[in-house]
Order: structure tokens, then sequence, then C-alpha cells
């Protein structure tokens, strides 16, 4: 781990591996990166501190609770092992407050309080630490979700339990032994030129003040919360960028998009930002509207394939999208000609 100052962008940037993965935070000041660092389980500094012994000990003891289909911790408590007795409603208020200190986004805090109260309301069990594996089982199977919801139903559960085996709530992980749905991957889907047209005419006419929205989204590659979330002052016309702060980054980290000629003189149109009503708008009045089908994240899809097709430059699309090179092939990438992609960064306005 490395904590060194930023002074270009008056950051404190904290650099570290987790799960053998390189990862790069900014913070305003070293005193928040330190609480966010010290906030973090150590297991590294752990494992690092044990002998030889003590490591071939515990290594051995876990493939022994493998091999018998239990837990380590299990094998260690034993029948005299007990958690501390709380409900399941209060563990979850505790678990939401407890990463709502830590810095996690509302959106993710709001997600996770709609799952684990879902739970709470689904299941008979009252206290934690008597929840089991059939009583989660029986909430996904309940709940008419695909396989790629259900898994972060699971990954929630997941999460919680891990932090009430840490609080002393609960001895075992019951979410750990229920499998993972599989997800097949979808088709991607982008938006033609001519459909573009359309949305952006269906928004003028039905709802003006979504058109910056729906702007930075089609022709910027901005992510829709993201673009929810701008602000005017955001937006240089001077300089032809958009400045994605980390506070509004989903990476949490600090951008500069450039906005496309066409894009300039769709934004000088106005409109409201920042937009969050634009979803319930979209869903009631604008999507109904569009003659064609509505497929999520089409919009950055579109974007990354037009731009990738007219650009022929990954690194510059990878950080236009705020992405990586592996998600922009598996996830956003579709085939298309250069032709479809001039076409596309060129709507302009209707006359």
């Amino acid at each position: 781990m490395t904590l060194k100052p930023d002074p270009a962008k008056r950051r404190w940037v904290l650099n570290f591996t987790e799960n053998g993965r390189q990862r790069r935070l900014r913070f305003k000041t070293k005193q928040a990166a330190k609480a966010y660092w010290d906030a973090r389980p150590n297991l590294g500094a752990f494992w690092l501190g044990l002998d030889d012994g003590q490591r071939a000990e515990i290594i051995a003891a876990w493939k022994r609770c493998q091999a018998d289909g239990t837990s380590l911790i299990d094998c260690v408590v034993g029948n005299n092992g007990k958690a501390n007795p709380i409900s399941l409603t209060d563990s979850v208020q505790s678990f939401i407050k407890a990463k709502r200190k830590i810095g996690l986004r509302e959106r993710s805090l709001t997600d996770l309080a709609t799952s684990l109260r879902s739970f709470c309301a689904a299941t008979t069990s009252s206290l934690v630490g008597e929840i089991k594996t059939p009583h989660i089982e029986r909430f996904l199977d309940g709940r008419d979700v695909r396989p790629k919801r259900r898994n972060v139903l699971r990954g929630n559960l997941v999460n919680f339990f891990n932090w009430a085996i840490a609080s002393g709530y609960a001895t075992v992980n019951p979410a750990l032994a229920v499998e993972r749905a599989i997800e097949d991957d979808a088709p991607v889907r982008v938006l033609t030129p001519a459909q573009t047209r359309e949305l952006l005419r269906c928004a003028m006419n039905v709802d003006p003040r979504t058109v910056p929205y729906f702007t930075l989204a089609l022709f910027c590659g901005i992510r829709p919360a993201e673009a929810m979330a701008l602000n005017w002052d955001d937006i240089s016309f001077e300089q032809r960028t958009v400045h994605v702060s980390p506070q509004k980054s989903k990476t949490r980290q600090n951008r500069f998009v450039s906005i496309p000629p066409n894009a300039l003189a769709w934004l000088r149109l106005g409109g409201v930002l920042p937009c969050w009503f634009v979803r319930c708008r979209f869903k009631r009045f604008i999507r109904p509207r569009l003659p064609f089908k509505w497929s999520q994240d089409v919009m950055r899809h579109s974007f990354a394939s037009y731009h990738l097709a007219l650009h022929r430059n990954e690194a510059s699309t990878c950080y236009e999208m705020g992405d990586n090179s592996t998600t922009l092939f598996k996830h956003y990438r579709k085939l298309v000609t250069p032709e479809q992609a001039a076409e596309f960064f060129g709507i302009k306005l209707p006359r």
C-alpha cells in the first residue's frame, strides 16, 4: 500500500492490491484516505505475521474441513460456539449504517437495503444466527428475477453475513453454500442512426428537459447514473469537455470526456441538469412512444461500438467511457462500419 499526494488535482492517492488486482483511490484529505484503509480488514498483514508452522496448521485444518463438508469456523467453535443474539431487522439496519460510514454510494446502499429488507420479510427466523442455507434458497427461488439479478441478491446476502460474522452475530455464512445462477451473455444491441434520431426527436417533443441526458449518454458515452448527476457547471463548451468528478463517477475516478461537434449543438438547446427525474419520465412518457424495442444499456453499447469504429482507438474509447478493454469487448462492442459510425456522430438538430 502506498499513500501519496497528487498536487495537480489536490488529492491523496491510495494505491493497493486487492484480490490480485491493482486499485487506485483518490481522497480529498490524507485523514480520509487513512480512515478508509484502517477500516479494511488487513488479512495480508495477519498472514505475514504467522510463522511457517502456524500457516501450515491453518492450511491443513482448512483442507480437512473442506473434505468433511464443514466450515473452518464450525470446527473451531464446535457446539459451544455461540453468536451474539440480534434480530435480523436490527442487524440489517446496523449493516447499512456501517456501509454508509465507509462511503458506499447511496444507490448501492438503496439496493442493499431493499434486497435485505425483502429477505427479512420473507424469512421466518428472527435471529441472524438462526438463518440457514435453505432460508436463503427459498427466498431467491421465490423472486421472479433473471439470473443476473439473482446473483446480485445472493451477493448482497454474502456481503451481509460476512459482516455479521465479523461483528459476532453469526458463526457461518449460509449464503456461500447457495450456487450462483448461470448467466448467458445477451447479444449486444445498438441503436441505428435512424433509431437514435427518433429517440432524440421524441425527447424534444415529449420533454425537452431530458435532451441533455440523452445527448451525454449517446454521444459522450457517459453512464446513465453519471449523466443524471452532472451539473451544467461540469460542461465546458469552450474546451468541449465534460468533467466527471470522482463523486459522480461509478469508478470514483476523475475523467474529462470529449464532446463531439454534433453533441455541442444538442447541448446548447438547454434542459435540466442534474436530471434525477429522467428515469420516470422516460419510462412513462418517452419509451411507450418509441417505434422500436428498448434494451438495457443500449445507449452505452451504441457509443462504444460507433466510437471504436470511427476512431479505431481502443484506449481512447475506454478512457471516454471510464472502462477497461475487457469490459469493452465483452459487453459493449458490436461490429459496425465506419460509415455507420460517421452517420451516428453526424446526427444534427432537426431543421
